[in-house]
């Protein structure tokens, strides 16, 4: 084994760092979190979405990669065996295609690790994926970032997942507002994932030591909000979009664990509109079960405290199941493969 596989292996396995399970354990708990008789609607809708080539179909009824992976994880946490076999054969006949990239490509990359791990099939789509990462264009979109950090750790290239983590990608925090919800909950993922690499605390630990030092040096005594510190608190989670953020913060003092509560936590929470759900923008005035979901899963993953916003949380996206799976929106009537996982995951993250 090479140097960087060893280290990154070592470097992987030492951190915070999510892994191939990790999507599937968070369905799993929002799945344990049904009655037996809605699991088994779900379930049955499920091998009902099933089409004849063995994927799954997008809203128009075509089917589609990105679609089928969505009901590859749905199958898996609930246990759907049934489908294994239609789905393998779809996948193996569109990996043979040459010409998917973009979205589509990953999620094949996580499809053909989980069926074909070893198949020369799968070692050309991660050599491709690798060869992706050298384009700065692409790196440097957050959201892009994370899939090829997701699609490397399905296929156990934990070098390629190194070298995700170590690209520059997130975005200029002055427009973090300007991103739409989920590309912001992708970069906070991104950034706690690297921020728990031991090689990445141990320098923000000298570089937070000298800085501070230095500021002592500088300041004069008495400077600051805190006597001789001059330390401030770090700005609370917004739990209203009416709120701002050093209002809330007081207003929540007490309440809510702010030890890990960190700005890139707080600033997805002004998508938040304290009926439950998340929007998609931060001035669109209405939420969405995707937005909502991919919140509250990088809020979770990232230790925020979401017991004061649980309840109203699980409401929202109860709200939103009709008749064995979930709907995008209050105002949308059709029910798909791609908002039922989004239903099941956001209920997973407040499990």
């Amino acid at each position: 084994m090479k140097f960087w596989e060893r280290f990154s292996i070592n470097i992987f396995s030492a951190s915070d760092i999510p892994d191939a399970g990790t999507i599937d354990r968070a369905l799993r708990r929002g799945a344990a979190l049904l009655d037996d008789a809605t699991r088994e609607e779900i379930r049955a809708r499920i091998v009902a979405q099933q089409t004849a080539s063995g994927g799954f179909p997008d809203r128009a009824g075509n089917c589609d990669l990105y679609y089928t992976l969505f009901g590859f994880f749905l199958a898996s946490a609930l246990e759907l065996d049934s489908v294994s076999p239609g789905l393998k054969e779809y996948v193996q006949r569109t990996a043979q295609q040459p010409d998917i990239g973009g979205t589509e490509l990953y999620c094949l990359a996580i499809l053909c690790a989980a069926f074909f791990p070893g198949d020369q099939a799968t070692k050309r789509i991660r050599i491709k994926i690798r060869k992706m990462q050298s384009d700065a264009e692409v790196m440097q979109q957050g959201y892009s970032r994370f899939l090829v950090l997701l699609s490397m750790l399905y296929l156990r290239d934990y070098t390629g997942a190194w070298r995700a983590m170590r690209s520059p990608g997130m975005g200029d925090p002055a427009f973090a507002d300007a991103r739409p919800c989920p590309v912001l909950a992708a970069e906070l993922i991104l950034e706690h994932v690297k921020s728990g690499m031991p090689g990445v605390k141990l320098w923000r630990k000298l570089k937070s030591y000298f800085v501070v030092t230095a500021g002592r040096e500088q300041e004069p005594a008495g400077h600051g909000n805190q006597g001789g510190g001059g330390f401030r608190d770090k700005p609370g989670l917004t739990v209203s979009a009416g709120m701002s953020l050093e209002k809330s913060g007081r207003a929540l003092s007490g309440r809510i664990s702010r030890q890990n509560i960190s700005p890139e936590s707080s600033r997805l929470m002004h998508f938040y509109r304290g009926n439950g759900g998340f929007a998609a923008l931060v001035n669109a005035p209405e939420p969405d079960l995707l937005s909502t979901a991919v919140a509250l899963f990088a809020l979770q993953f990232t230790n925020c405290d979401l017991r004061l916003i649980r309840p109203d949380c699980l409401e929202y996206i109860s709200g939103l199941y009709d008749g064995g799976g979930f709907r995008a929106c209050e105002q949308d009537e059709v029910v798909d493969v791609e908002y039922t996982f989004y239903g099941v995951l956001g209920l997973g993250a407040l499990a």
